[in-house]
């Protein structure tokens, strides 16, 4: 008898130990943790304080032509922070952020090897120079945050006709054609179509190719020659 009454008696001990502990792990998480949207190929978060940044790029893969020496993308990196108790996105004033009312600073560094970054004028420049993987740093305060790119020499010249491109790398996947009437200014799949700068035109006529082999890249060749075959990037 005694021997099943102390059986008994560790049973429960045991089970409630197991209670105890299901407790402890089956907490629900703090009502003041911070969600935020998953990384994309050109949108990075990265959570701050009381928030998040959102880091956004202008791709995640760099295409230029085998003679150019070099490729130039403008606002190729851009920063904003969501303050989760305002609920909204704000942006940085000179070199700083607002977080919590205290200032926090921020810069954009490259390698300088793959990736340089022009700032001398109002729209800052972003230099991709040969092929590989080049590194841009964003840093906050005390964080350090890499992003790799990786850049892509297209076996082609920016001068190529579209018959030369097909000999060199296939049919495309997709032919989408675009019209601009003056005096318009046109955005179409990464690429901008303008009748009012340079020379002057009355209309543009243009079409664009897609290359499975090149995911995200457009291709664009403008109707009278006035411009070189050019490449843009489509978010699709």
């Amino acid at each position: 008898m005694k021997k099943v009454v102390f059986i008994s008696i560790l049973f429960l001990l045991l089970f409630s130990s197991c209670v105890t502990t299901s407790e402890h792990t089956t907490k629900p998480p703090s009502s003041g943790e911070v969600s935020f949207p998953n990384d994309t190929r050109t949108e990075r978060y990265l959570k701050y304080g009381n928030g998040y940044f959102k880091i956004r790029i202008g791709s995640n893969v760099v295409y230029k032509f085998m003679d150019e020496e070099y490729y130039t993308f403008s606002q190729f990196v851009s920063l904003s922070y969501y303050d989760n108790s305002s609920k909204k996105y704000m942006g940085p004033t000179g070199s700083f952020f607002n977080i919590d009312n205290a200032p926090v600073k921020y810069a954009i560094e490259s390698d300088r090897e793959f990736i340089t970054i022009d700032d001398k004028y109002s729209t800052i420049q972003y230099i991709f120079k040969k092929a590989g993987v080049g590194k841009i740093t964003i840093k906050i305060g005390e964080v350090i945050y890499p992003i790799e790119i990786n850049i892509v020499e297209l076996p082609l010249s920016k001068s190529n006709e579209v018959d030369a491109v097909i000999e060199k790398i296939g049919f495309p996947s997709k032919e989408v054609g675009v019209f601009v009437r003056w005096p318009d200014i046109k955005s179409e799949n990464g690429i901008i179509y303008s009748t009012t700068s340079g020379k002057h035109v009355s209309s543009i006529i243009a079409k664009q190719y897609f290359f499975k082999q090149y995911p995200f890249l457009t291709f664009s060749k403008v109707s009278g020659g006035y411009r070189g075959m050019e490449i843009g990037y489509n978010t699709t």
